[in-house]
């Protein structure tokens, strides 16, 4: 990819009132996570902290996305990459971004089945 950002990608918020269901609780899930790891990181050495660390910026994308795909019914991944770009500064993690990006569009879209790994939609 050599550091340049993929296309934009618009996710809409589908029309299914069960799937909508399972995407408002799956935030729930990411943020009950999110608290789990805040809990978890306190204390301990740094290199401790990193696995912890990279699960938490990797939840932080993951609830960003859904939290504005769920209020405003859609999402523009290159504005939502410049706001986080802007609000995380040097510790913007591209790669984790992109997963965000793909793995909520995948639910909203009814591609989960094409995801490897996560706990999926429930």
């Amino acid at each position: 990819m050599g550091g340049e950002d993929p296309a934009e990608i618009i996710i809409n918020l589908p029309g299914d009132k069960e799937l909508v269901e399972k995407l408002t609780q799956k935030l729930a899930e990411y943020k009950e996570r999110q608290e789990d790891i805040e809990r978890r990181r306190g204390g301990g050495a740094p290199e401790q902290n990193e696995p912890l660390l990279a699960r938490a910026r990797d939840l932080h994308y993951k609830t960003a996305v859904l939290e504005r795909l769920l209020q405003g019914g859609a999402v523009s991944s290159e504005m939502l990459r410049a706001q986080m770009k802007q609000e995380d500064g040097e510790a913007f993690g591209t790669e984790a971004f992109d997963n965000a990006i793909g793995v909520v569009d995948a639910y909203a879209n009814g591609r989960e089945s094409m995801l490897d790994g996560g706990t999926g939609l429930k």
